[in-house]
């Protein structure tokens, strides 16, 4: 859903598609500091925090190894260079609208309350807790569901029906 990036493929030179994005300081230290692999360092931003990257329904910690594993080529990765792209990661977030960083908030709540609800022991003195926080959970996910559709159809992804309109229907040909 970002506002800025509207191809997504690592086959091609993100700074051949995004020239531009080039003057920003965060985008440019990653440019200045990774030289040769800044094109796919900035891919592995987008594939890992934009919203519509197909990767974006995995956990982060999973699509990060996945995509520092495959795009990379180092499943280290993101875990030794986490520091160094937090200020590019922040920075391509802060394109969000206000409905699309509502929708990250929630997500990461989500993911989160998932993490959490999976580590508890479920036994005779957590039972009741845990009945009531996976209720709740419910109710999270309606609202969570709730807010995703109301952004995709504030970006005319979803026509009258719930049809996912065709690439003449977007203009995309």
């Amino acid at each position: 859903m970002s506002t800025i990036i509207n191809i997504k493929n690592p086959e091609y030179s993100f700074w051949d598609l995004y020239p531009e994005l080039s003057i920003i300081e965060e985008f440019k230290y990653i440019k200045d500091t990774y030289k040769k692999q800044s094109s796919d360092v900035m891919w592995f931003i987008v594939l890992c925090y934009d919203l519509e990257s197909r990767f974006f329904t995995l956990p982060i910690e999973e699509r990060s190894e996945l995509l520092s594993k495959d795009l990379m080529k180092d499943i280290k990765f993101f875990k030794t260079n986490a520091t160094k792209l937090d200020k590019a990661i922040l920075r391509f977030q802060a394109f969000d609208s206000a409905a699309e960083r509502h929708l990250r908030q929630w997500e990461t709540t989500l993911d989160k309350r998932t993490k959490f609800l999976n580590e508890c022991e479920y036994d005779l003195d957590t039972f009741e807790k845990l009945d009531k926080m996976a209720v709740g959970s419910a109710a999270i996910y309606t609202t969570f569901k709730k807010i995703k559709e109301d952004l995709q159809k504030e970006k005319g992804v979803i026509t009258k029906g719930g049809a996912v309109p065709s690439l003449a229907d977007s203009g995309d040909i």
